[in-house]
C-alpha cells in the first residue's frame, strides 16, 4: 500500500496547477454519485506508465456484478477539526454480501479508500478499510483511522485535520481496490482499481475539491 501512495504522491504537481479558483461563497460539503454497473479494470500501475486506458472484466467474473465493488456515492465534509468521508455501495448489506471475489484466501484482498492531497504543500494520504475474507481493518498506512458502518450499504472514516497538515484545500479521490495478487508478492501486477469516480479518465482527471 506504501508504494500505491507513492505513485499517487506524483499527480501533486498537476493537481496543484488543475485546483479550480473558488468563487464566492464555497460548501464546505462535497458529493458526489457514481454509476451503477461500471466496474472495470485500472492497473494500479497506470501513473507510472501514463495509462488512462482501462478495460472490462470478462463476463462470467465474479467481479463483474459485484455490488459490493460498486460504489453509489462518496462524501468528504469538515466538521470542526475532523473530516468525515463517506463510501456507499449498490448493495442491501456491504457486511453481509461481501466476499472474496477472486478465490477463498484469507488475505487483504478488497480496500475501500479516499485519496487525499493536501494542496497547501503537496502532502498526499490513502486511507480506508481492508477486507481479508473475514473482517474488516484499516488500511496500514492509516492504523489509527476511526470508521464504522454508518448505514448498511456505507463506510463513514474520520480524520483530524491536524493528521493532514490542517489543509486550507483538498483534492480528493474515492476509489475501490481489488488485490488478486497473494499478499506475499512483492508485485503490483494484480492490483486493480475496480471503480473509480465517472469522470476519471485516467493520470490526473477525476478528481473533486474540497471545499468546492
Amino acid at each position: 500500500m506504501r508504494a500505491v501512495a507513492a505513485t499517487l504522491s506524483m499527480l501533486v504537481v498537476v493537481l496543484m496547477l488543475a485546483q479550480p479558483v473558488l468563487a464566492g461563497k464555497s460548501s464546505n460539503m462535497v458529493t458526489l454519485v457514481d454509476a451503477e454497473h461500471d466496474l472495470m479494470k485500472y492497473n494500479a500501475n497506470f501513473i507510472y506508465y501514463g495509462l488512462g486506458v482501462c478495460q472490462p472484466w470478462p463476463v462470467n467474473s465474479p467481479v463483474q456484478t459485484a455490488e459490493y465493488l460498486d460504489m453509489e456515492g462518496a462524501s468528504i465534509e469538515k466538521q470542526r477539526d475532523t473530516f468525515v468521508l463517506t463510501l456507499t455501495m449498490y448493495c442491501d448489506d456491504l457486511l453481509a454480501d461481501v466476499e472474496m471475489p477472486i478465490g477463498g484466501e484469507q488475505n487483504p484482498q478488497i480496500a475501500w479508500t479516499h485519496y487525499l492531497v493536501n494542496l497547501d504543500d503537496g502532502s498526499d494520504y490513502l486511507i480506508g478499510v481492508w477486507w481479508d475474507g473475514s473482517k474488516m481493518s484499516p488500511l496500514d498506512l492509516c492504523p489509527d483511522l476511526k470508521w464504522e458502518m454508518t448505514a448498511a450499504d456505507t463506510i463513514t472514516m474520520w480524520i483530524d485535520e491536524d493528521v493532514m497538515g490542517d489543509p486550507s484545500s483538498i483534492a480528493w479521490s474515492p476509489g475501490v481496490l481489488l488485490d488478486v495478487a497473494p499478499v506475499w508478492l512483492p508485485t503490483f501486477g494484480g492490483w486493480w482499481w475496480v471503480d473509480m469516480p465517472d469522470n476519471y479518465f485516467g493520470g490526473d482527471s477525476g478528481y473533486y475539491f474540497w471545499p468546492a
